[in-house]
């Protein structure tokens, strides 16, 4: 009698391949930035004074900018990729993932907060006038 060792999983288990998708998150945050340019450009909407805009949003930006650099220090201190494209080569649990399971998704929506809150204020952030294709002093 022979004995044979068995595999337990796919045929393909040992091959490391990142699960792409549907679509990309990145990819979502900039499609719903660039639309919600757009309508606001071809209808603006001003429900936001200028002055509350700037105080409510620079924050939001120096806080997502700040957790997006710190969450990729994390991951390439821990040897991992950050393109999603890639296969993970360890879970990280600490710094910002202790407490999110994607900051730098949270930083995307933190960012795209702050976009919302210049725009919401009458103000022009870079997208809206790149897509206005003018630029505004």
């Amino acid at each position: 009698m022979t004995l044979r060792r068995q595999s337990c999983g796919p045929p393909s288990a040992g091959q490391d391949v990142a699960n792409l998708g549907l679509i990309r998150p990145p990819l979502v945050y900039l499609t719903s930035l660039v639309s919600g340019a757009v309508i606001q450009l071809a209808t603006p909407f001003p429900f936001l004074p200028g002055t509350l805009a700037v105080p409510l949003g620079v924050p939001l930006v120096v806080v997502a900018i700040a957790l997006f650099a710190y969450s990729v220090r994390t991951f390439r201190a821990a040897g991992t990729p950050v393109p999603a494209r890639k296969p993970t080569t360890m879970i990280v649990r600490t710094g910002p993932y202790r407490f999110s399971r994607n900051p730098i998704y949270l930083a995307f929506s933190l960012f795209q907060a702050a976009q919302l809150r210049a725009e919401a204020g009458g103000l022009r952030p870079p997208l809206s006038r790149a897509l206005a294709g003018k630029r505004e002093v």
